[in-house]
């Protein structure tokens, strides 16, 4: 029996994917491969709690509280449940999915997943979908500002260091998530054409996650710092509806544009990179780095915290306008 075990990384799509080998439950047995499910849940985050003591990150509540009783459920209880899942259908492949093992396994916890998971299946393959780290950057800072005013100034993913702890182990597939690279532009359709090419025809391009401009998170970081300083980096009920609400805003008149980081941003991002870059092109053939940069670029200052216009080039002309119709909308429904 053979175990697909998808790590991310994050922003690639992982829910997109998540969500549609949840809905191809069924489909998917019927060709031999099983996407175990427990709690109603999509995802396997709770299987990480085998070597995280506690829910990973602030992203595993954010925005979704649980209550007390889904975080005291162990990794190894949600363990067992799958155990007999497969126990008793016996699939030829199962998958598994969970952002939160893009994690550098230290020896002791990569020992108790192999003794309670992997060494339960005859062939285990790592799958990894990677971006490029200026890429990552934008995309962890954008989602940080849809809950806090602030974020950390620019740093670049541990690629390597996560691929090696589980790739001295066993097969690991690292992918590069571009454009370019996805079977027609989707991570949901090119994983299925790589890992389960029976029903790849079969499946729909499913895009979960969206976003909102700089500009609109702009204006929702002003809305934050001055009525939620309080509940910094808490998606609460208040911002979740500005969120919404700027959203539509942009939506019905076409206001969104695609959000571009500081060349300073860049650079440094870049110059951070080298040596994770130089080790993935080594290895992999993944080449992150197309453009030129400035070897003299780095931090400004010794600022350890950046507000979204630190880092990213805003349009004040595009605020402008969105805060016109924000205003409109708030008229309208006075």
């Amino acid at each position: 029996m053979k175990l697909i075990l998808h790590i991310g990384s994050p922003k690639t799509g992982s829910t997109s994917l998540q969500k549609s080998l949840y809905a191809n439950h069924d489909l998917l047995l019927e060709k031999g491969f099983f996407y175990p499910f427990f709690n109603d849940e999509f995802n396997h985050n709770l299987l990480s709690l085998l070597v995280r003591n506690s829910p990973p990150t602030r992203q595993f509540i954010q925005g979704n509280i649980k209550p007390p009783a889904y975080y005291e459920e162990s990794g190894f209880e949600a363990l067992n449940k799958i155990i007999k899942q497969i126990d008793f259908l016996k699939p030829n492949t199962v998958i598994l999915s969970s952002e939160y093992f893009f994690y550098d396994l230290n020896n002791e916890q990569m020992e108790i997943l192999k003794q309670n998971l992997f060494d339960k299946f005859d062939d285990v393959k790592i799958v990894l979908y990677i971006k490029n780290p200026v890429d990552y950057y934008s995309s962890m800072a954008l989602q940080t500002f849809k809950a806090s005013y602030i974020t950390q100034g620019p740093y670049v993913p541990s690629y390597k260091n996560i691929i090696q702890s589980y790739s001295k182990h066993f097969s690991t597939d690292v992918i590069e998530f571009s454009s370019q690279n996805l079977y027609q532009d989707d991570i949901v359709k090119d994983f299925y054409s790589r890992y389960v090419p029976e029903i790849k025809q079969n499946v729909p391009c499913v895009r979960m996650n969206t976003t909102i401009s700089v500009e609109s998170l702009l204006i929702l970081s002003k809305y934050q710092s001055i009525f939620y300083r309080s509940q910094n980096d808490v998606f609460n009920q208040g911002i979740k509806k500005a969120y919404k609400i700027l959203q539509y805003i942009e939506q019905e008149n076409k206001l969104f544009r695609k959000p571009k980081l500081k060349d300073w941003v860049i650079n440094h991002i870049y110059i951070s990179s080298l040596e994770e870059s130089r080790y993935l092109k080594d290895t992999f053939k993944i080449d992150f780095i197309k453009k030129p940069f400035h070897l003299n670029d780095s931090i400004r200052g010794d600022k350890k915290s950046f507000k979204i216009q630190d880092l990213f080039e805003i349009d004040q002309k595009r605020v402008d306008e969105i805060l016109v119709h924000l205003l409109k909308f708030i008229a309208s429904i006075l």
